[in-house]
């Protein structure tokens, strides 16, 4: 089981994210039938990160409070249950459940206070500062982000993260300027640490700041260079990550064949690494480019294919949107027939 769960570290560190996936839930499940309650526990956590990795936050959630049970149920050290709960936290803000995450992440950041794990406790006030952002309580939550930069003096790759987040509140509170200045410092900070995998998601989350405010130039730029910072380290789901976000911000100014050449290597990432939300949305993606050129058939192409990459995996929701897709992309071109049964077979499944 051990050597299992080496090769699932293995494989998402390389951002191959189900096969690390696979060999994780595999780890768990040895460790369940050879009663190790313990490292079962422990498995469960590192497979919530490789499940909210890959965007499924709702079975990352389950992993992780499976995992916090256990943790309890044995009567663990404090620090080990703490961690569970910063891990369930952290699935509870991706599933926009705010409120429950502020609670759980409250908790987490008050024990690491008591037992003086203060890189813990910056990481459980990140999740506070981000969730009091989600529920709309700017104030607060640039304080937040500001407290967890005290918490992280001594470690310049979580102090940089909460810069981020301190930058996204002040977004939130209308002073782009300055929200702007402090993602720099932040991506300043992280390649001072020479944290590339941190500095990485930073100029990701600055290329999605400048693309809200219509900026797209400093869009492009900031997403160049978190694929560039990703390549380094040699992770290609966070290089298909940027190179999505590449993608858009060429289309938006007109270079749709370079925004092509953009989503077509995103899409072939994310195929690589294993991970069909990604390459669903980099078909999607594609498929409005190649329509925006007049490839209308190619367009289709792309249309039919992310549809059958969304089947593939049973997202109805999902499967309704590519439906709508496809049937915009027939009216297009001139298949009215066609387009009206997709509409059709779309509205059935909503």
């Amino acid at each position: 089981a051990r050597a299992v769960r080496n090769i699932a570290r293995t494989q998402l560190a390389c951002g191959k994210l189900v096969s690390g996936e696979k060999m994780s839930q595999e780890a768990v499940e040895i460790f369940r039938e050879e009663n190790a309650r313990r490292l079962e526990a422990e498995e469960l956590q590192s497979l919530s990160t490789y499940l909210l990795a890959a965007g499924k936050p709702k079975a990352a959630l389950l992993a992780a409070e499976r995992g916090l049970t256990i943790f309890r149920y044995l009567a663990c050290p404090e620090a080990e249950e703490a961690q569970a709960l910063l891990k369930v936290s952290q699935c509870l803000l991706r599933l926009n459940k705010g409120q429950t995450a502020l609670t759980r992440g409250r908790e987490a950041a008050s024990r690491f206070q008591v037992m003086e794990a203060r890189n813990a406790e910056a990481m459980a006030m990140q999740v506070v500062a981000q969730a009091l952002l989600q529920i709309g309580k700017k104030k607060e939550a640039l304080l937040a982000a500001q407290e967890a930069q005290e918490v992280a003096a001594n470690n310049e790759s979580l102090k940089a993260l909460a810069m981020k987040d301190e930058a996204f509140a002040l977004m939130a509170m209308d002073d782009y300027d300055e929200a702007i200045r402090r993602v720099q410092d932040a991506s300043t900070l992280a390649a001072k640490a020479n944290d590339l995998a941190v500095q990485a998601g930073i100029l990701r989350e600055a290329a999605q700041m400048h693309m809200n405010r219509g900026n797209f130039k400093e869009a492009l730029s900031s997403a160049r260079e978190a694929c560039e910072a990703s390549e380094r380290f040699g992770d290609k789901h966070s290089m298909a990550l940027a190179l999505e976000t590449v993608g858009m911000a060429q289309g938006v100014q007109g270079n749709l064949q370079q925004a092509v050449t953009s989503a077509q290597e995103c899409q072939e990432l994310y195929q690589e690494t294993g991970n069909p939300l990604g390459e669903e949305k980099a078909l999607e993606l594609l498929a409005k480019l190649k329509a925006a050129q007049g490839r209308i058939q190619d367009a289709l192409e792309a249309g039919e294919e992310r549809l059958s990459v969304v089947r593939d995996h049973g997202n109805m929701s999902k499967e309704a949107d590519a439906l709508h897709q496809v049937a915009g992309l027939h009216f297009q071109g001139g298949n009215i027939a066609v387009a009206e049964r997709t509409v059709k077979e779309a509205r059935a499944l909503a």
